[in-house]
């Protein structure tokens, strides 16, 4: 029997495509017989998740950790994991730019968390804890998964308006982290010293660029094979910037949580 699961995604354009890289809706019928198990590729980027209301009470499992309902923040992601959707369950998500999910939240998590809307001592500022408990009630709200989006780009059209950018020197360093071999070549393009772009990503994705450049070139790896299955491991490997194929594997185990072989050959 095939999956009755149901996915939406929507990438905005304009300026919320500078904070916001997706909103999502998932669900999975009360009548699928097991639960659903998927991976999240690790991309820097971290996220909320208003996991929804069901009738029969369902949420999700991330990793090995279970949520019934509520607001979750996702912590950066550094090395990929699994989500595994319970019968019923009903899920709407933000994934944020990297960077950005510090200057939603004030705050950086070292692992999911469910935020608390109601916690007057909660490490999340008040404020931003309200509009939250009012997005997770009106999303309880809507049935269809096209209205859960649009409900949340609304609130996110104007509520991002009044957020903190990142630093214009943080932005520039991660995309020139896309195009050059060595960490070291972003200052020389930067008014910073190296040691204060280091700060930057400390402060703001929790890593350093070396530990991002590493998240990206697999991420591009991970991309290539999954439209070209048959890619020679040795040709790919150097093409993306690795020295080898077993430092290609070794990068893979660390941060896809997979050999390269095994992802091509799952595809």
């Amino acid at each position: 029997m095939s999956e009755q699961l149901s996915f939406k995604l929507f990438k905005p354009k304009q300026h919320l495509s500078t904070m916001i890289q997706a909103l999502w809706s998932i669900s999975l019928s009360p009548n699928n017989p097991s639960p659903v198990t998927k991976w999240l590729h690790s991309d820097a980027c971290s996220g909320l998740i208003f996991n929804l209301h069901s009738s029969n009470g369902s949420g999700i499992k991330l990793g090995q950790e279970c949520f019934t309902r509520g607001v979750i923040s996702l912590p950066i992601s550094k090395k990929s994991q699994t989500i595994t959707l319970l019968p019923g369950a009903k899920v709407v998500g933000i994934r944020f730019h990297p960077g950005v999910s510090a200057a939603v939240l004030g705050k950086i998590f070292a692992k999911a968390r469910l935020l608390n809307l109601t916690d007057e001592h909660s490490i999340i500022p008040q404020p931003i804890l309200k509009q939250l408990y009012q997005q997770q009630q009106k999303l309880n709200l809507i049935t269809g998964q096209y209205g859960h989006i649009t409900c949340l780009y609304r609130w996110l059209s104007a509520y991002l308006d009044d957020v903190n950018q990142l630093p214009s020197s943080l932005n520039t360093a991660l995309t020139l982290l896309k195009h050059v071999e060595r960490t070291q070549e972003i200052s020389q393009n930067i008014p910073l010293s190296q040691r204060q772009i280091e700060r930057q990503f400390q402060q703001w994705l929790d890593m350093s660029p070396k530990h991002y450049q590493r998240i990206l070139r697999v991420k591009r790896s991970l991309n290539s094979l999954k439209q070209s299955p048959q890619l020679q491991l040795a040709d790919l490997a150097i093409n993306a910037g690795f020295s080898d194929q077993a430092h290609m594997t070794r990068e893979f185990k660390a941060i896809a949580q997979i050999t390269p072989k095994k992802y091509a050959n799952g595809l």
